[in-house]
């Protein structure tokens, strides 16, 4: 039918159904809200929290109500916990999953992607990865036990794009690797994606049968990596085929990047870019960070959430943002090991939290130190424990940024 405008979403999220006809339910900062079909009659049904790091508790990340508006799905703290909604007369009732008055059941220890009611109300689904999971609300029960959660893995397989043939790349001005080498009207031989020949022109032997491209008065020079990329401007939700970030970072010759944080659809650009459905650079990506919201109890709960990036994600790196107290911080370079994983995290202006990420085991920290000058104790330090140190100067703690200065 025709499209109707029921109002601007202004930070509502998950438009949704539930149990009173004519109304269409969302999230917002304020909670669980609904609103009738022509915009007005707004409500805010319950407001769901979890304990934060500080004073103030953490925001739900997104709920979902129930078709039978009995209950709620929410993710806190990027954990999925299904809520008994209280009907309260008045001003909305607050739900903390951490200390509830009503109905709690946190449902996952490794987290959630996204989540929804099935089956008319009576079954919960989520996806982690490529992971898809669906319990029967029925088997939810409200004290500590094992639930019966059904795990359905989409394994798709794809070859890797690897182009074929033999091309030659004549009369650019080449820049090589070896010191400040430069090579003036050169042949470059690329064979099946692979460099196999640099020098003067008529100096390498060229394949019988090779494509010869003239890229005479051009330069050359090896691809650009980028240690931390954020490639924020990706679609999320439904995949951008004409991807413009990866484009234009090919257009500046980044061939290689690492994105240090960003939403789980970055995974799956990744793949586009490796089976050679769209053009990208060489693609890395931590994902969704590990936040201060974290609030690990144990080291078991970090080797949960450490596990959801090494086995559903399937990265070999990881941003920890800010995570915690220094114990809760080993926990996650602990976990770190157990999973191959390397963690990079960034000490935002504090020198002394950088010393300590360097002394317990972070594989990298991101941004400077935020403290200028830095004395040969610090240099040395960072040298030998061998964390790698990028200060984007881009964003950079204690001095000029240059995005802005």
């Amino acid at each position: 039918g025709d499209r109707n405008l029921i109002m601007p979403a202004r930070g509502v999220i998950s438009p949704h159904f539930g149990d009173e006809q004519g109304r269409v339910y969302g999230y917002s900062d304020q909670g669980l809200i609904s609103i009738q079909l022509d915009g007005t009659d707004r409500r805010t049904h319950v407001k769901i929290v979890g304990e934060g790091w500080g004073p103030e508790p953490a925001s739900a990340q997104n709920a979902r109500i129930s078709p039978d508006g009995r209950h709620a799905l929410a993710l806190v703290n990027e954990q999925l916990y299904v809520v008994a909604v209280p009907r309260i007369d008045g001003a909305a009732p607050t739900v903390n999953v951490s200390a509830a008055s009503v109905p709690v059941r946190k449902l996952t220890e490794i987290g959630a992607d996204y989540f929804a009611w099935a089956d008319g109300g009576s079954t919960i689904t989520w996806g982690l990865g490529a992971s898809f999971f669906r319990l029967p609300l029925a088997d939810v029960t409200f004290e500590a036990s094992q639930l019966p959660v059904e795990e359905i893995e989409a394994v798709v397989e794809r070859p890797r794009h690897i182009p074929r043939g033999v091309i030659v790349l004549r009369g650019a001005r080449v820049i090589t690797m070896r010191g400040e080498e430069q090579i003036p009207d050169a042949d470059i031989v690329i064979t099946d994606n692979r460099i196999t020949a640099v020098g003067s022109k008529g100096s390498v032997t060229v394949p019988e049968g090779a494509r010869i491209f003239d890229v005479n008065e051009m330069t050359i020079m090896p691809g650009i990596v980028d240690v931390h990329a954020h490639w924020f401007e990706i679609r999320r939700g439904v995949l951008d085929m004409g991807n413009w970030n990866f484009l234009a970072n090919l257009a500046y010759g980044v061939t290689t990047g690492r994105d240090a944080v960003n939403y789980y659809d970055i995974f799956a650009y990744q793949d586009l870019v490796d089976t050679g459905e769209i053009l990208g650079p060489r693609a890395f990506s931590t994902g969704p960070e590990i936040g201060q919201n974290t609030n690990f109890q144990s080291a078991t709960d970090a080797n949960n959430v450490v596990a959801k990036f090494a086995k559903y994600y399937r990265t070999k790196t990881l941003k920890s943002y800010l995570v915690g107290n220094r114990t809760q911080r080993q926990w996650v370079v602990e976990a770190s090991k157990k999973f191959g994983m390397m963690p990079t995290t960034e000490g935002a202006s504090s020198l002394k939290l950088d010393l300590t990420h360097a002394i317990d085991g972070f594989s990298g920290n991101e941004h400077s130190f935020g403290t200028a000058p830095i004395y040969k104790d610090v240099v040395e330090l960072v040298a030998q424990v061998g964390i790698f140190y990028t200060p984007t100067f881009m964003q950079a703690y204690g001095g000029a940024r240059g995005e802005n200065d």
